[in-house]
């Protein structure tokens, strides 16, 4: 062992630290998706990320599969086989598979479709000549969507722009114009959609071997795009408006959104090249007709029925939030009326378990579908702590849980259905335990719903529970020994979790040495009331605290620290009027509940109330920041990642700057604002208080949704003030700081370390 103080970190238990992480990391196996790929075999895609190496490998494992039993058979092959990650997909009688790949090509690569049947390639096409790559977005769109005739499908790209001249080169009027354009702002879609400014839509027919352009209108940002009809005559897709002075970040609810019929395709023909005769007499023959469907101001994620006479969607009024509640409608193409089938209920009845409306992640809400007897439609919502899965009869409106939580904390979310297996897939994952994949085989529609989901019998594929696995020894050592409890504050409530006792006898080998490095951070000589605290708040603010498996958490639980995860004022999962009575009480009232359970948990004596730390990342950092400015003597020190920490600046330069006056004023978007506008922001930022905690502070440089140069600014102040910060910038990171493995540990051991040498300091 280093000769290092017991009251620094040394560099052995750095490495150790590493090495645990690194450890569980592997072994966590990132879930994909899940496909029954034959009569008798199911393939599971999933990825491992080698954190040391930067590298990411995709593996399958293949199962045993028999429809006529209600179980998954074995694993059929001994090692995973490493896969390539092409975007593919089969027709919706497994007639056609086509894969899209990328190929490299001297010094570009080229995006090359190929569409087998059987062993064969029948056709086969360069998409890079017509446009840039496809876009690959699960919460955008299906990457590929067919007509249930196979004959065609439909996807999405941004075309290829024109290149553009300088002055220096021009030689006649369209060169002039041409070099006006250089240089020109247009505004991109925000956060994780850089340099995307128009998103066309094509289609591919298989049978006459043509890639065309499909007319959609011009103001929206098309998503979720699929054809009514068995012929793929009639299109069905979501358009976001885009604002005629610039563009909002997509990727966040409250947009004004409509769901579009297209009666009438136009298609513009790019392959084969049509001669000039041929165009105008396509022009003339195709004529475009197109309408909105639906009422809502926010209608999402439109889902066509199996036999083409329903579209469920989810809508809502607008509302100045990132985070709505949802209803569930049902349009009847046969006469385009109308039909809710759900009902939004305001009030907080998560105590209840009673169903408040349709309440998810925009990546989340993609997992909605109509079973095949075009009747019972599924879908995830948030509710409480958690998310759960609901099925839904359309004919009689009455709704179901499929399945009763084990813990307080977890995720279980319907991922996709197979009609031709009659097969329900999910995905279940809690705060402590990766991703698996639960399956529900030779689904019985047979009674009402609630008949239904009790017996429903839901079996499940993990990764992590063979003996090998390091989560199989955690779990014998701490993980089964997990204690859950709910703090309640005001109107708000937390959840609560510590490791009640550890099994001594069952230490994991990498867990004794990282113990036996330093006495004052091992666990196990801990006395409940020795125990550090960590009170992590969630962002958005109007996300949740619900289930997701987090290394972090993980790793203050079996280091012995008693996690408060807070569902404040504003949180989703506990009805609209909790969500919209934040706004204009920010830093207050959300404030005031976080302390208060604080105090209620110190009063428990399970905790040291000298050891208390306060994170939180974007505005879970924002809201560290003021309650460790507003109650400094309560904590030993604080973190934040990309937090808000100055909201007029956030308005001027954030991909979503209708957020900030939301949260401040209640208001919609508005640029004309007044000084007293900016004052009142201004008194609600972090900056406006003089902060005494030791802080450390992660910065994305990437970072669109809260630009970093306010966390330098954030960092000059509290050098000004004489108050400890560090401040770290990771130059390819941007507002998540996990876009990339190796920096993602590298802000995971700045924290760990940051936290234990400052516990160690009130331990002297």
């Amino acid at each position: 062992m280093s000769s290092i103080s017991q009251n620094q970190i040394d560099s052995e238990r750095v490495k150790l630290i590493l090495s645990f992480l690194e450890k569980v990391h592997l072994n966590s196996h990132q879930i994909d998706q899940v496909e029954v790929i034959s009569d008798n075999t199911l393939r599971l895609d999933w990825y491992q990320y080698n954190q040391r190496y930067h590298t990411r490998n995709a593996f399958s494992n293949y199962y045993q599969f028999n429809h006529e039993k209600s179980q998954i058979g074995n694993k059929i092959n001994d090692f995973p086989i490493l896969r390539k990650t092409n975007i593919s997909s089969k027709s919706p009688q497994n007639t056609y598979k086509v894969v899209i790949q990328d190929v490299e090509d001297k010094a570009k690569t080229k995006q090359i479709l190929e569409v087998y049947q059987n062993e064969d390639i029948v056709s086969q096409l360069n998409l890079s000549s017509f446009h840039k790559d496809i876009l690959n977005d699960a919460s955008i769109s299906s990457t590929i969507s067919w007509n249930r005739l196979e004959t065609k499908f439909l996807y999405m790209a941004q075309v290829n722009e024109s290149t553009t001249k300088s002055f220096f080169e021009v030689e006649n009027e369209k060169d002039l114009a041409d070099a006006f354009e250089n240089f020109k702002f247009v505004q991109d879609f925000g956060e994780n959609m850089d340099n995307f400014n128009k998103v066309h839509l094509f289609e591919y027919d298989v049978e006459k071997k043509t890639l065309n352009e499909i007319k959609i209108p011009d103001n929206i940002f098309p998503c979720y795009p699929q054809y009514l009809d068995d012929k793929g005559e009639q299109i069905v897709l979501q358009g976001y408006k885009i604002h005629p002075e610039f563009k909002y970040a997509i990727q966040v609810i409250n947009r004004y959104i409509d769901i579009y019929y297209i009666s009438k395709i136009q298609r513009i023909q790019l392959y084969p090249k049509l001669n000039n005769d041929q165009t105008k007499q396509n022009e003339q023959n195709d004529q475009f007709d197109c309408k909105v469907i639906s009422v809502d101001e926010i209608s999402l994620k439109p889902n066509v029925s199996y036999d083409g006479k329903k579209i469920a969607y989810f809508g809502s009024p607008f509302n100045p939030t990132h985070f709505n509640y949802f209803s569930l409608k049902i349009i009847n193409t046969e006469d385009w009326q109308i039909e809710e089938i759900l009902l939004i209920k305001n009030e907080n009845l998560a105590d209840k378990g009673e169903f408040m409306g349709v309440c998810n992640y925009s990546k989340d809400l993609k997992n909605s579908f109509w079973i095949n007897d075009n009747i019972h439609y599924v879908f995830s919502s948030l509710i409480g702590h958690s998310t759960s899965s609901y099925i839904v009869n359309t004919k009689t409106k009455k709704i179901a849980k499929f399945k009763e939580n084990k813990i307080l904390s977890e995720e279980f979310i319907v991922s996709h259905y197979n009609p031709r297996y009659n097969t329900l897939f999910a995905s279940y994952v809690s705060i402590y335990e990766p991703k698996c994949i639960a399956y529900l085989k030779n689904f019985n529609l047979i009674g009402d719903v609630e008949e239904i989901v009790h017996k429903s019998e839901w079996q499940y594929i993990s990764l992590t529970s063979n003996t090998s696995s390091i989560f199989s020894k955690l779990r014998n050592f701490a993980l089964n020994f997990i204690e859950e409890q709910v703090i309640q504050s005001g109107d708000a409530q937390g959840c609560l979790l510590r490791v009640k006792k550890f099994n001594r006898d069952q230490i994991p080998s990498e867990l004794a040495q990282l113990f036996n490095n330093n006495d004052k951070l091992n666990p196990l000589n801990y006395k409940d009331e020795d125990r550090p605290l960590i009170v992590d708040l969630h962002g958005g603010p109007h996300a949740t605290y619900g289930g997701e498996f987090a290394l972090i958490n993980l790793y203050y639980l079996l280091q012995g620290y008693v996690l408060l995860l807070p569902n404040f004022t504003g949180s989703a999962g506990f009805g609209q009027d909790f969500i919209n009575k934040l706004l204009k009480n920010i830093g207050k009232v959300d404030s005031n509940e976080v302390v208060g359970m604080i105090d209620k948990v110190i009063d428990m004596k399970i905790c040291n109330k000298n050891k208390v730390v306060i994170s939180g990342g974007s505005y879970g950092g924002y809201l560290a920041a003021m309650i460790a400015s507003q109650h400094s003597e309560k904590f030993n020190c604080c973190v934040i990642c990309n937090a808000v920490l100055n909201f007029p600046f956030s308005l001027n330069s954030s991909d979503i700057p209708e957020w900030s006056l939301a949260e401040c004023l209640g208001t919609e978007m508005n640029w004309n604002l007044t000084g007293d506008d900016y004052k009142l922001m201004f008194e609600q930022s972090p900056m406006s208080l003089i902060n005494k905690v030791t802080t450390l502070n992660l910065v994305g440089v990437k970072d669109k949704r809260v630009p970093y140069q306010q966390s330098i600014a954030f960092h000059a102040q509290n050098v000004f003030n004489k108050n400890k910060i560090e401040t770290y910038l990771f130059s390819e990171e941007g507002h998540s700081l996990v876009d990339h493995t190796h920096p993602h540990f590298e802000a995971l051991i700045k924290q760990i370390t940051f936290i234990e040498s400052n516990l160690l300091q009130k331990s002297i």
